[in-house]
């Protein structure tokens, strides 16, 4: 017989191997706990890890704030984003062959779902996304270009498109028969796209137009840019700098141009 376990919430002794093993009873009050605790902890690891790799990125913008001949380095907002690593390569024919078996499925389905309403479906694209600022939607864009599509990466040969997504491009396209939407998709797929990602990730971005990507892929944002996004304001604006992290290192930052005299004056506060 067991002994000795207790459950780390309410301190009743574990008995099954289970409770053991996760240091928990089995409770549903207990759970909830213990999930929220782990995600507090999950947080607190984040929060410490984003400030850690802040004054590494702090450290670099002063770097670059001297060679610019800018007196002032915290006119500069440095923006820390994740980094896509992985590599381009020519787009295998199997994952072409495969893309084109999911995209005539889903066509299918989302032809049958429009017949089989007497007013055209809407569905759902990324033109349907909460519309940004246009300001605030360049700099998304830029911190998005330094990472390179980190969050694309599990698109795999699907490209989170679905029956919807297809529904939604239907709509705004209601000429288009279903091989003409075929043929639009197949013919954006990229040459050289990066390895195991999402299939239209190309070098230069998505190789899709907005109003042909999922409704996510307009969405979605990381943690890291969610977080700029709703501080960007509050904080007051400041010329920004996105830095591209893979662990504890910089992997590679926004290019910098030179400025102009009174653009460095400005900076500088002088």
């Amino acid at each position: 017989m067991f002994s000795g376990a207790t459950c780390q919430i309410c301190g009743r002794e574990l008995r099954e191997a289970r409770e053991r093993l996760l240091g928990v009873c089995l409770t549903a009050k207990c759970q909830l706990a213990w999930a929220g605790r782990l995600q507090s902890r999950r947080n607190a690891e984040m929060q410490l890890k984003m400030q850690a790799r802040t004054r590494l990125a702090n450290l670099h913008r002063e770097r670059e704030a001297l060679l610019l001949g800018i007196g002032r380095s915290d006119a500069i907002q440095p923006v820390v984003v994740p980094a896509n690593e992985r590599k381009i390569a020519n787009l295998p024919e199997r994952r072409k062959r495969a893309f084109r078996d999911f995209l005539t499925e889903i066509i299918s389905q989302a032809a049958a779902l429009r017949a089989k309403s007497a007013v055209t479906p809407r569905g759902e694209t990324a033109l349907d996304s909460s519309p940004v600022p246009p300001e605030l939607d360049s700099l998304l864009g830029r911190g998005c270009a330094t990472c390179r599509g980190r969050c694309c990466n599990a698109g795999g040969d699907r490209a989170y498109l679905s029956a919807d997504t297809i529904l939604g491009y239907m709509h705004h396209h209601p000429e288009q028969r279903p091989r003409d939407v075929l043929e639009s998709y197949l013919s954006l797929l990229p040459n050289k796209s990066y390895q195991d990602a999402c299939i239209y990730q190309a070098k230069n971005g998505c190789a899709l137009p907005r109003e042909m990507r999922s409704k996510i892929s307009g969405d979605f944002f990381c943690e890291e840019l969610r977080q700029f996004q709703r501080h960007y304001y509050a904080e007051g604006k400041r010329e920004v700098r996105f830095y591209a992290f893979e662990e504890s290192q910089i992997v590679r930052s926004e290019p910098v141009a030179e400025p102009e005299p009174a653009t460095a004056g400005a900076l500088g506060g002088e």
